[in-house]
């Protein structure tokens, strides 16, 4: 994601765009074909504001939020992918690609650091059955967060 950013920084810089930060996109302005700007809130005073642009950019942080168990920060709610879906000019797509941290502690949430898998911590499901083997059956609980997570 800080790679990402990065990038997106850059190029926002090498071509003048102007960042408007400490906002949420509450409403997408449109004519019922394309994208005319957003309606959005001053997180820091409340404050509504109509953004009218050529080109509109939401960067909606995920929807991680909509999982009873997560690990998501509670700002992932999915905002942005309703209020285009509201539109009804635009699609989502592979919506079942939500990457979570893999070792909450269940039922708290508490995050445990991936370090643990490093240090031998060994992964089992509600039954205590170990699982990873079945998954990756040679790296077991040192699989990617990727793997892991699925």
């Amino acid at each position: 994601g800080h790679c990402m950013l990065y990038g997106v920084a850059n190029e926002a810089i090498k071509h003048q765009v102007k960042i408007i930060d400490r906002m949420e996109a509450i409403r997408i302005i449109h004519d019922g074909k394309k994208c005319l700007g957003v309606i959005a809130r001053d997180l820091t005073n409340g404050q509504l504001i109509a953004y009218i642009a050529r080109g509109t950019m939401i960067a909606t942080g995920g929807y991680g939020r909509i999982y009873k168990q997560t690990t998501n920060a509670v700002i992932c709610e999915g905002t942005g992918a309703a209020i285009a879906l509201e539109t009804g000019l635009c699609r989502l797509s592979n919506m079942e690609a939500v990457q979570f941290h893999p070792t909450p502690i269940v039922p708290s949430g508490i995050l445990l650091t991936e370090g643990c898998r490093g240090d031998g911590g060994i992964l089992r499901d509600v039954d205590g059955y170990r699982f990873m083997p079945d998954y990756e059956p040679e790296k077991k609980e040192l699989a990617s967060r990727d793997v892991v997570s699925r």
